[in-house]
């Protein structure tokens, strides 16, 4: 089940990212353009940067993790703006929490 995650080669790119991001979160047929236009920069929603460890990571610094940018406390399962987002980011993390976990 390892080449689910989000992990390691994966993340040589950014279009393997986005490609990823998008079979697991989207249903199937789902064009970029879709997805787009559920996006709006005005929202203040958290933004999850995915580069966990490794030499891939932002300036080629190993020791930098990824992490969760814009979390507010009033942010939770029920939040109404922009859901569908706020589901995708809740549901990376709870991955993230797996894997950290093993």
């Amino acid at each position: 089940m390892l080449s689910s995650h989000l992990l390691g080669g994966a993340t040589s790119g950014a279009c393997n990212c986005q490609d990823w991001f998008k079979q697991k979160f989207f249903p199937e047929g789902t064009t970029y353009k879709e997805i787009e236009s559920r996006l709006s920069h005005t929202r203040d929603t958290p933004v999850f940067l995915p580069f966990l460890f490794g030499e891939r990571c932002p300036g080629w610094n190993e020791k930098r993790t990824g992490g969760f940018l814009c979390v507010r406390p009033e942010l939770g399962k029920t939040v109404e703006p922009n859901m569908e987002v706020h589901k995708t980011y809740i549901k990376k993390f709870q991955k993230y929490l797996e894997l950290y976990k093993k």
